[in-house]
Order: structure tokens, then sequence, then C-alpha cells
């Protein structure tokens, strides 16, 4: 199998259903804000700077509550219920995707990696048999090798690798393009729109939405820090099943990249592309409750994993230190 052929898995898995439906549900996600922003904070077409005072007035409001303020921000609240609601599909879509096109496909070829040396280990031991010495009590007789069963066994042998399955694997010009741009939708290349590829601009989707698509695709960690029965709370919270089931296929899309190149795309959710959109903005406004929300999170959830981390690694020294006390 050629190098160039990997990845080619366009047609694994019904993937063209699910693609239609996450762009469909982006879009949605995307006018739902706009619609709500135009309506919290009427504002002539065109105008610039009403998410920016919708959000200022929000934050106004949550500083010092009034009497009046309680019918906009229960009008937050319900529109951040039904953003969750979107984002709990989008997520779903996003793992049936991952397991379509990648977890899948991965677990096929390797099964026919298995099946594959057990065959040619059974026809190496076949060979070995034909060609031992066959011996009796009174005469000692070797099996002569035909040349023609070994080359039959060896043409199978090929026809067998010929028909292998390809893992799951990003093009190579695909993934060039979105480690050197990582500018989301522009310019992307054809194949992009489809199969496999198309995960590579999910993971650039923080140009479209304020979420971290390349650091956490599935919103596993993301909003830990939200309320348990909040809305958005819940999207950190899944049953243990599903959450095996989330972390086994975002493992698995990560692993079609190197960490040079995850690094790449994780670094397009710190630069500016897609923050002077007016839906996306609005879209932050109603997850975070200000323009900015975003970037604050970023910081926020940063200082949780940084200290997690200290904390893993003070543990794991005390407990090579313990080891390798002497034992009295």
């Amino acid at each position: 199998m050629q190098p160039e052929n990997l990845g080619d898995n366009s047609n694994r898995g019904d993937s063209s259903a699910l693609i239609i439906r996450r762009e469909t549900v982006v879009k949605q996600l995307l006018d739902f804000a706009t619609k709500w922003s135009q309506a919290a904070a009427p504002a002539k077409p065109g105008a610039r700077g009403a998410v920016d005072k919708l959000a200022t007035s929000l934050t106004s409001l949550h500083l010092k509550p009034a009497p009046t303020a309680e019918p906009a921000l229960k009008a937050l609240e319900a529109a951040r219920a039904v953003a969750a609601h979107m984002i709990a599909e989008l997520a779903d879509v996003t793992l049936r995707l991952i397991e379509a096109l990648v977890v899948e496909p991965a677990a096929a070829a390797a099964k026919q990696e298995q099946e594959r040396k057990q065959e040619s280990a059974r026809r190496s031991l076949m060979r070995r048999r034909n060609r031992a010495p066959v011996r009796t009590g009174f005469e000692r007789e070797v099996v002569v090798d035909d040349d023609d069963d070994d080359d039959d066994d060896d043409e199978s042998e090929l026809e067998w690798e010929d028909e292998c399955l390809a893992p799951p694997a990003f093009k190579r010009h695909c993934l060039e393009w979105a480690t050197a741009n990582a500018t989301g939708g522009r310019n992307a290349p054809d194949h992009m729109a489809g199969g496999v590829d198309y995960l590579l601009r999910a993971l650039l989707d923080v140009h479209r939405l304020p979420l971290p698509s390349a650091s956490d695709p599935l919103l596993l960690r993301w909003f830990e820090s939200e309320p348990k029965d909040a809305p958005l709370g819940l999207l950190a919270r899944p049953a243990p099943p599903r959450r095996a089931r989330m972390a086994a296929a975002e493992a698995a899309l990560l692993g079609l990249l190197s960490t040079r190149q995850h690094e790449a795309l994780r670094a397009a959710e710190r630069a500016s592309t897609g923050r002077s959109d007016a839906a996306w903005r609005a879209l932050c406004v109603i997850l975070y409750g200000t323009t900015g929300g975003f970037t604050l999170s970023q910081k926020q959830n940063w200082r949780r994993n940084t200290a997690a981390i200290r904390v893993q690694t003070v543990f794991r020294r005390r407990m090579l230190n313990f080891r390798s006390s002497p034992q009295l």
C-alpha cells in the first residue's frame, strides 16, 4: 500500500449524512446566537458594537442586580439552555463521525492484519511440514518440494496483502494545509469536504465556534467548572460508559496526529481568527456572559490543568522516593 493512499477513507462508514448533520447544527447554533443577540439588543442592520453593548449591559446587570434585570437574565439562561442542547447534539454527531471514520476502520484494519498474520503463519507452518524429512522404521525419504505449490502460495499471499485495508490517516496535503495555515474553512482543499479529512476541519472549528475544537474536540473537560445541574455543566458529566466511549474516540482521532501537528492545531485556539465575527461573539456572550469569555475560560482551564499536573508530579515524586528509600 503506497503512503499517498493512506487515509483514503471517504467511503468508509456512513459519514456523508453525519457530516451534513454536523454542518447543519453548526449553522443552526450560529443563526440562533445571531437572532438572540438582535432580539436582546436591537440595532440597525450592520451596526458595529451591538454585541459588545449587549455584553456590557449583561455584565452590569450581574454586578448590580435590579428588579428590572431579572427578565434579561432569565432570557440569557434560556438561551444558554438552548445553546447547550445544540452543543450536546454537535458533540454527539462528532463522536459518531469519529467512530465511523477512525475507530471502526482502525478496528477493521487491525482485525484484518491479525488475520493476515495468522494466515501467513499457517502457510509457513504447512511449508515447513512439507519440507521435513519423513522417517520410517526401515527407510528415510525426503519429500521433494513442489515449486509450483510454493509459487501459488506466494501469489495468494500477495493477493491477500493487496486486499488489506489501510488504517485511517489524513491525506498529506490536507494535513500540511491544516497545520501550516490553521485558517478553518478558508481555501480548504476539496478533499476536506468529506471523508476522514473532514475531521481536520472539525479540529479547526474554533474559527466558527468559541469552543476548544482541537484541545477538547468532544468537550469532555471544557465545562467542568459549570454547576453540575446547569445545562452546560451536564456536557462535562456524561454517564461512565459514554465517557469511556468519548475518551476512546478522542484518543483515536488525536492519534492520527503527531505531537507537533496537534500543537499546531491547538495554536489556532489562541489566534484572533473568527473573533471579529458577530455570530461568534454573540455565541460567546450566551455561553460565557461576555465576548472575551472564551479566552478567559482558556486561562482558567490552563491554570486548573497546570495545578493538576503539579499535584500529579508531587505525588509521583513522593511515590518514587518511598520506593527508593530503604525498608525498615
